[in-house]
């Protein structure tokens, strides 16, 4: 969402995907990332019933990623993982209304991000930490693969400007040696 590459009817126009960059749903707006998480009238039901309205009432249109960087100094660094989830349910509500045709209730779509919040902090203990803090890496320790298997290591870049991607492997054998790439 912060790099505006969602497929929305916007973004899938500009890569000639679709012919309208106009919203499924209300018909009447671009759907642009802003307009299906915050801007979109059921997305702003959604928000009313959370504790985190205050924060996208009343917000002129504008791109997501001004608007989730304002955020930064509005939110406290406890609300972002309910912001994330909030606004990941609106997106995952708008899918299901889009390609299997099922309407969702705002309150079950609030729920629904909650639920994988609440499942999120009984798995991992401190999710905020989670949320807040980048992995660091620690030391990446090579684990060799079983006798007569290989490890496989890709990587895949996607430049979306210029409509190209790539990928890349190597493999190797369990004395880590180079095989093939």
């Amino acid at each position: 969402a912060l790099r505006n590459i969602l497929s929305t009817s916007n973004n899938l126009l500009k890569r000639k995907v679709v012919d309208s960059p106009n919203c499924h749903r209300c018909f009447s707006a671009i759907e642009g990332t802003f307009h299906v998480l915050v801007g979109y009238k059921f997305a702003m039901k959604v928000w009313k019933l959370s504790t985190l309205v205050a924060y996208v009432t009343n917000i002129p249109h504008m791109d997501f990623a001004l608007f989730a960087k304002n955020l930064e100094s509005w939110l406290s660094k406890e609300d972002y993982p309910s912001f994330g989830m909030i606004t990941w349910s609106i997106w995952h509500s708008r899918n299901i209304a889009l390609y299997q045709n099922q309407k969702m209730d705002p309150k079950n779509v609030l729920c629904k991000a909650e639920a994988v919040l609440n499942s999120y902090t009984a798995a991992q203990g401190s999710p905020i930490q989670e949320f807040l803090v980048p992995p660091t890496k620690k030391g990446v320790s090579w684990i060799p693969p079983d006798n007569h298997w290989y490890n496989l290591n890709v990587d895949a870049p996607i430049d979306i400007s210029n409509g190209i991607t790539g990928l890349g492997a190597i493999m190797g054998n369990l004395k880590g040696d180079f095989i093939a790439g």
